[in-house]
């Protein structure tokens, strides 16, 4: 976790890391669309339904927030996830 600040307001960053095979830069953009499996990586994953990631957008979203994805095949995968921290007035 860190907090940052971005043009006079706080941020709270969330990042979730993982070893796994990596997703390739073409195939980032299906992560967060309804059931948008990767074919490269539909023998890996066989009991999602291409949903989590999309919910989490959602409802991260809800919080204005967001989720970004950064990923290297062969060298797993990080997803962000951000929100504005409120300041008591």
């Amino acid at each position: 976790m860190e907090i940052r600040k971005i043009h006079e307001v706080k941020h709270l960053f969330i990042t979730v890391r993982d070893t796994g095979i990596g997703i390739s830069k073409k195939n980032q953009g299906k992560l967060f669309k309804f059931f948008g499996f990767i074919k490269d990586s539909e023998r890996m994953n066989t009991n999602g339904v291409g949903l989590g990631l999309v919910i989490s957008k959602q409802i991260t979203r809800q919080f204005d927030g967001d989720v970004s994805v950064e990923s290297t095949l062969g060298a797993g995968s990080s997803f962000t996830f951000s929100f504005k921290l409120q300041t008591p007035i």
